[in-house]
């Protein structure tokens, strides 16, 4: 998949998640480990451990309110199965993000191998730069409405 990454279809894939309730980032990554849908063979307490464990690592915030969760260790095992859930808070969180804003979005990762979790996160980085997707972020699109916007229509 690495060679043509369709950020849209991943994002399908993983959906959205509106209104993640917590007050820290520990309590958001509880609310989203229990609400996110993904494989079966995937543990929602091994996520949550391996999403708080990476954190602890280093904030996975990356700057005007969006922040990049994602496991210590692959936890996918069929590349069909990696996707990007697009998850909005309630409350916005600090999260030691280098420009010092709260974080209100999360867009979590579950890739099979580092080579994937890399391309991923070069279109989320490439798309983040663009003022259009950031925009339509802020209006907490419909998936009908983010495949609009990948798609052009």
């Amino acid at each position: 998949m690495s060679a043509d990454i369709n950020l849209c279809e991943l994002i399908k894939k993983g959906g959205i998640l509106n209104n993640i309730c917590g007050n820290d980032v520990m309590s958001v990554y509880k609310d989203i480990s229990n609400k996110i849908s993904c494989p079966s063979y995937i543990d929602h307490q091994e996520l949550y451990s391996e999403l708080c464990g990476r954190e602890t690592m280093i904030s996975t915030a990356i700057g005007n309110g969006f922040s990049i969760p994602h496991p210590t260790h692959p936890l996918i095992k069929k590349s069909d199965d990696q996707q990007v859930t697009l998850c909005y808070l309630e409350n916005e969180i600090e999260m030691s993000a280098f420009d010092g804003k709260p974080v209100s979005t999360m867009f979590v990762i579950l890739t099979e191998n580092q080579n994937e979790h890399l391309a991923i996160l070069q279109a989320l980085a490439k798309n983040l730069q663009n003022n259009e997707f950031k925009e339509l972020l802020k209006r907490k699109p419909t998936l009908g409405e983010i495949e609009a916007f990948f798609t052009g229509a």
